[in-house]
């Protein structure tokens, strides 16, 4: 997989310091884990961090509408952080084109078959959470 080919229009974006390292992450606005990951993702420094929301609602039932209300929000990357690092509910309906089905149907092909997964610069994958320990030395 080439990293510069996903389609980051369907992700949410931080840029983080200067930007330069590159992160995808497929993660679900309601799975405890990528909670979690939030919180040391927002530790990185000198990256930029494209977030794929990947609601799986057989897991979580309201991902997809917490999703939906997130993408609508006038500030997605503060609404996704706000929601996930304090359960903060964007106030809207949800209403507006989301890229909810595009991003499963790109996980699948990519195979992601969890949240949170980590694609890396390289296209190398990682599931489950990580510390920003962890990832930081990945980026380079």
């Amino acid at each position: 997989m080439n990293f510069n080919e996903l389609p980051f229009q369907h992700a949410i974006e931080f840029k983080q310091g200067n930007g330069s390292r590159q992160l995808a992450v497929f993660s679900d606005p309601e799975c405890p884990y990528c909670q979690r990951l939030e919180l040391e993702l927002a530790k990185l420094d000198d990256v930029t961090i494209h977030v794929f929301p990947f609601p799986l609602t057989q897991l979580h039932p309201k991902a997809e509408q917490i999703t939906r209300k997130i993408w609508c929000s006038p500030d997605r990357t503060s609404a996704w952080r706000d929601y996930l690092t304090q359960q903060l509910k964007p106030d809207n309906a949800g209403n507006c084109d989301t890229p909810v089905e595009a991003n499963l149907q790109l996980g699948q092909a990519l195979g992601v078959n969890g949240t949170p997964t980590l694609i890396l610069s390289s296209g190398k994958l990682i599931t489950g959470a990580a510390s920003a320990e962890d990832i930081d030395p990945l980026l380079d």
